[in-house]
């Protein structure tokens, strides 16, 4: 079951914001963030639907090179960093209305923008730049992810430009997206700490300059796991190690939504969901903390500062998981890890165990499920 305040806190070019409580069948609850597409985003359901896993989606490739980037920097623990686990929900309200939302955890401390996927530079912070650099170089300048957000080291809402200018969401402009980044980006410490070459424009695209260490250390690193990780039972463990491409990101999308469909078609068949065993007095003061968790002003929006903020309210709908839960039916990749989450930025923590977060199929053949979320980047 889950809370949410009626009105939004903060909103975007494309989406509104609302606090938000998740609360499972034994009580157990956790701060959120909910987002909710605006009406006149896209013209149709089913596009609607798209749009909400595909922004999923971004984020969790995202994530996978994040993960990467921490094995390039394990003996700095100060250029670790994540993106947020966020999940696809399809509630439904006590008037029986059903609406698609993503979620993800609610960050404290203040949230800042680092850069967007127009070419823009809005802090000095070398991180987010060099991050935004690897992800090129490392997918052998296939993909930029940018539009790099968040709190601390814990990352929200990118946005991905493909070397063709396909899928990877609303935000994906492109080789134009991928010239503005590089028109304005400066190779920094990082990016040298890391083994990155300085990008070189040739014939109007840009290439991987002379002197890159990058697929030179992703080969060793490679050959470390192949030699390390079979398990006692010859198996081998998931590895976010993947070449990302237009189709094999469709791929995953198109296995997450067949996986939500057969979950939806059983939770059908067995009827309501369980709903949490919650006296008045509980329920009281949970409504008690969202209005505490609404007023609260110095934490972070979990969206880019630059949206119009809706008045705050206290007033709450409560909705019951329906298709897509975050306690049946999200989805996340089953990739492994490569450590422990970045140190800087808090996490308020969810109801949700991790195997819950990453229990949805990955194929490297075919691709792999995922939702998550996020917010077009363009200013």
């Amino acid at each position: 079951v889950v809370m949410i305040a009626k009105k939004s806190f903060q909103e975007g070019g494309m989406r509104k914001c609302h606090k938000m409580y998740e609360i499972d069948k034994h009580g157990n609850h956790s701060p959120g963030v909910a987002k909710i597409f605006k009406d006149d985003v896209t013209e149709s359901e089913e596009e609607l639907m798209k749009a909400y896993f595909d922004e999923a989606m971004t984020q969790t490739v995202a994530d996978t090179l994040a993960q990467q980037f921490n094995e390039f920097c394990t003996e700095r623990r100060d250029l670790q960093c994540r993106f947020l686990p966020v999940c696809v929900m399809h509630i439904q309200d006590d008037q029986k209305k059903a609406t698609l939302l993503n979620s993800e955890p609610y960050l404290k401390g203040e949230y800042v923008k680092h850069n967007d996927n127009d070419g823009h530079v809005e802090t000095a912070f070398e991180l987010p730049q060099a991050f935004s650099h690897f992800t090129w170089e490392f997918s052998k300048t296939t993909l930029l992810v940018c539009d790099i957000q968040g709190v601390g080291n814990f990352f929200t809402d990118p946005q991905i430009h493909s070397h063709d200018g396909e899928s990877f969401s609303m935000g994906n402009l492109g080789q134009a997206g991928l010239h503005k980044f590089f028109k304005s980006h400066k190779c920094n410490n990082i990016c040298r700490l890391i083994g990155l070459a300085k990008p070189v424009l040739q014939n109007e695209r840009w290439v991987i300059g002379q002197g890159s260490q990058c697929q030179v250390r992703r080969t060793v690193l490679r050959s470390k796991r192949a030699e390390n990780g079979a398990g006692r039972d010859g198996s081998t463990p998931p590895t976010t190690d993947i070449d990302w491409t237009a189709g094999k990101y469709d791929g995953a999308l198109q296995q997450a939504a067949s996986k939500i469909k057969d979950k939806q078609a059983k939770m059908q068949q067995a009827g309501a969901v369980e709903a949490p065993q919650l006296s008045m007095k509980q329920l009281e003061q949970l409504q008690n903390k969202l209005a505490k968790l609404i007023r609260h002003k110095n934490g972070s929006s979990n969206e880019a500062s630059g949206g119009r903020s809706a008045s705050d309210s206290p007033d709450m709908s409560r909705g019951s998981p329906s298709s897509m839960s975050a306690a049946g039916a999200s989805f996340s990749p089953a990739f492994g890890s490569s450590g422990p989450p970045p140190a800087r930025g808090e996490l308020v923590g969810s109801v949700h165990n991790d195997q819950a977060r990453r229990d949805a199929f990955f194929d490297q053949d075919g691709g792999g499920g995922g939702a998550a979320q996020g917010e077009r980047g363009e200013r």
